[in-house]
């Protein structure tokens, strides 16, 4: 077997690993087997409340404030940026899987003799 031979069989299954890899952490993620890589981290903001001398206008907003909390819970926003990044990040792992595996079968090809 020629080191030729020897590589190529090496990127085919190096390639095909990182492709089942990535589907399966994908598949973990997904069903909650484990958590998205946090790539985004929300920062809990702690806010302190005035109890004179507000305006008709600021106490409107801070009850619209409240309520949008209310029906969007707090850390949602950084959730989806982490599950888009993973997705993001899992597809260039198949793309670049697929291209090893590629660089493998065409070291593996030989030319044809005329």
């Amino acid at each position: 077997m020629s080191i030729k031979t020897l590589l190529g069989w090496l990127l085919i299954f190096s390639g095909i690993l990182l492709v089942f890899w990535s589907v399966q952490e994908t598949y973990n993620n997904f069903t909650g087997k484990s958590e998205f890589p946090e790539v985004f981290q929300s920062e809990v903001i702690e806010e302190v409340k005035e109890t004179a001398g507000n305006s008709v206008e600021d106490q409107m907003g801070s009850i619209i404030r409240e309520q949008i909390q209310n029906m969007i819970p707090q850390d949602t926003t950084t959730k989806m940026l982490n599950m888009v990044a993973w997705i993001m990040l899992a597809t260039f792992f198949v793309f670049s899987g697929s291209k090893i595996v590629e660089m493998g079968a065409s070291l593996l090809r030989t030319p044809k003799e005329e």
